[in-house]
């Protein structure tokens, strides 16, 4: 019941923003949509007119205004939202893959697609500025646990090569807090989450807000609990008919984060990456 009333919550958010430019009959749409989230997941833009007494255009131009390509976007946030609340055996319980299919080319097919996605619907100009607030920040924090954990690392790593102001907020030894102790303004944390969203990545994404520290957010979609909060949002295509989350287009905005700071000081980053293969290669790590 709780993580249906947040749901609403963000909901009456985005409708209250453009509620004035909303009419009548858009309002008792809205409304309704408040009242009956759930229930709005499944059904088409006719049913809903229908019960509403309105007709599926009004239902449509409602989607439109309240920012959504069309009522088929809105309701695929709500989806997402109510599958991101399923258990991973719950998940695999209602896979529809049948035995016979190729399993393997809905997998590669699944990925494009949500690649393709994630490319459409964040801008270049997003990209740009949440790279152009870490290249100014003081600090960056990096934290991702449980199934986010191996993403938040290879952003972190990467990002580590070229820049000494870098933390990874690790729960391994249980000095997650510890490590956020002095966050602060000027700071900026690259917080991730995916379903199901672990509830420690969500409080030190709530500390570090509260800190005043700017939060830059990797995650599904709108009604996740550290989009809410954030200051950027980067939302990656996750979805996929197993009970695991298609990790894909999360990965690639990692990169573009990684590509897009690289290439801010190319030639001061060119240095610091030869003085530091220069002495692992001296250190013997790598095979010749």
């Amino acid at each position: 019941m709780r993580d249906v009333r947040m749901m609403v919550n963000v909901l009456e958010g985005v409708i209250s923003k453009n509620y004035s430019k909303l009419t009548k009959s858009q309002k008792k749409v809205a409304e309704y949509i408040i009242k009956n989230p759930e229930e709005v997941t499944f059904l088409s833009s006719k049913e809903l007119g229908e019960k509403v007494k309105v007709s599926d255009a009004t239902v449509i131009r409602l989607s439109n205004a309240l920012g959504f390509s069309g009522f088929s976007e809105l309701q695929e946030m709500l989806q997402s939202w109510l599958k991101g609340k399923l258990t991973p055996s719950e998940k695999l319980k209602v896979t529809k893959i049948n035995r016979g299919t190729d399993i393997y080319a809905s997998i590669f097919n699944n990925n494009i697609k949500n690649i393709m996605k994630t490319q459409e619907e964040i801008p270049t100009s997003k990209f740009e500025e949440a790279v152009n607030i870490l290249d100014e920040a003081k600090r960056i924090f990096v934290v991702g646990l449980r199934r986010s954990h191996s993403f938040a690392f290879h952003l972190y790593y990467n990002l580590s090569r070229i820049l000494n102001n870098i933390v990874l907020i690790d729960s391994a030894h249980g000095l997650k807090y510890d490590q956020i102790e002095d966050i602060g303004k000027g700071d900026v944390l690259l917080s991730m989450s995916f379903p199901r969203y672990a509830k420690e990545t969500s409080e030190i994404t709530k500390i570090a807000k509260e800190r005043k520290a700017f939060v830059i957010a990797i995650t599904d979609n709108p009604l996740s609990p550290i989009s809410r909060i954030a200051d950027i949002s980067l939302h990656a295509g996750y979805e996929s008919p197993f009970f695991f989350g298609s990790h894909a287009s999360t990965l690639i905005i990692a990169d573009c984060i990684i590509g897009g700071l690289s290439l801010k000081h190319r030639k001061k980053y060119i240095n610091i990456l030869k003085r530091f293969e220069s002495k692992l290669k001296k250190s013997g790590v790598w095979i010749e």
